[in-house]
């Protein structure tokens, strides 16, 4: 799935995605592909709905929490978006990205 998504291929990164879950439901890393190819598949509604399973599935992974707040600011859900950066940065304070952005809430991405 990474291998795919990595390629620019988010279709089959999805598809390889929800294989790996019927095989494996609590895979906090195939909900983060399958996050993220709905979101370049233009789907952010359904690209939040599995962030959020990612994080059930992987609460310390801070990774999977700034992707949260790239999805929320997309989606126009500024304050919790820099609410997802936060707990990012509660995870890993030397993430870069997370802190950029945090320090930029009214910056157009």
């Amino acid at each position: 799935a990474y291998t795919a998504y990595n390629d620019g291929d988010s279709k089959k990164a999805l598809t390889t995605a929800y294989l790996i879950l019927q095989q494996d439901a609590g895979n906090g890393d195939a909900y983060q592909i399958a996050s993220m190819s709905e979101a370049n598949l233009g789907d952010l509604k359904a690209a939040l709905v599995l962030q959020h399973e990612a994080i059930h599935r992987q609460p310390t992974n801070p990774q999977f929490f700034y992707n949260l707040g790239v999805l929320q600011q997309q989606n126009s859900q500024n304050e919790g978006a820099m609410l997802s950066y936060q707990v990012c940065l509660r995870l890993d304070p030397n993430h870069a990205d997370a802190l950029w952005r945090s320090t930029a809430p009214k910056r157009a991405f």
